[in-house]
């Protein structure tokens, strides 16, 4: 396991976790455990806060991590996490922003996924932290 030892409350937000983990990270991870464990550990190299750490903070709430189908629409930016539970809460959903919404997601779910190709949900590597609002458009229409 990779740890990032950034005093950043954020993890190191200035680089991807491409950059923290490895390029290759994901290459050829199927749907399953070892996929919950990858989330688990982006979600711990980004210092994701727990449930309800962002409570109110809507559209202006910090997106940690964002997972998303590679053969399709789903996308899920997630903003807090419950460790023991493997619960998180984000902005999830399928398609165009207006069809998503905020709720609870379970990584346990999420990770055994295996969708039309049966490569699952991955982990956009690029992704860095930032307000919801920057990384969603149009959110701000939507609350």
């Amino acid at each position: 396991m990779i740890t990032d030892t950034s005093s950043n409350s954020i993890g190191d937000a200035s680089r991807s976790l491409g950059q923290i983990l490895g390029g290759r990270y994901q290459d050829g991870v199927r749907p399953g455990a070892k996929k919950l464990a990858q989330f688990r550990e982006a979600l711990k190299v980004r210092n994701t806060g727990p449930l309800m750490s962002q409570d109110g903070q809507g559209p202006r709430a910090t997106a940690f991590v964002k997972l998303f189908d590679p053969c399709g629409s789903y996308t899920a930016y997630i903003t807090e996490w419950d460790e023991a539970r493997n619960e998180a809460f984000g902005f999830a959903g399928f398609g165009r922003t207006a069809d998503m919404e905020f709720g609870y997601l379970s990584l346990e779910e999420i990770a055994f996924t295996r969708g039309p190709l049966g490569i699952g949900i991955e982990i956009d590597m690029s992704f860095r932290p930032m307000p919801l609002e920057e990384a969603v458009p149009h959110l701000r229409e939507l609350v």
